[in-house]
């Protein structure tokens, strides 16, 4: 997911998603690289769940969608049958 440009980069805890069904989180970006121009930045979240499946993952998009810092919320892997 993305969250909503910042200017203090916080670095939010799984906590504060408030989804039941998340096992943990992990940031792609917190701060801007070096290389960085301009005054707001967007940091890149990976939540994973603990309950798979279309049903938990459109379920877990439609709460993160609702949240104030979330600007994005979509799946980074699909499962397709073999």
């Amino acid at each position: 997911m993305t969250l909503r440009k910042t200017s203090t980069f916080p670095e939010l805890e799984l906590k504060d998603f408030k989804l039941e069904n998340a096992e943990n989180i992990a940031y792609l970006t917190v701060r801007p690289p070096a290389s960085f121009v301009g005054e707001y930045y967007q940091q890149t979240v990976f939540l994973k769940l603990k309950q798979h499946g279309k049903d938990k993952v459109v379920e877990a998009i439609r709460h993160l969608e609702k949240l104030d810092f979330v600007k994005g919320a979509y799946p980074n892997h699909v499962e397709r049958p073999d």
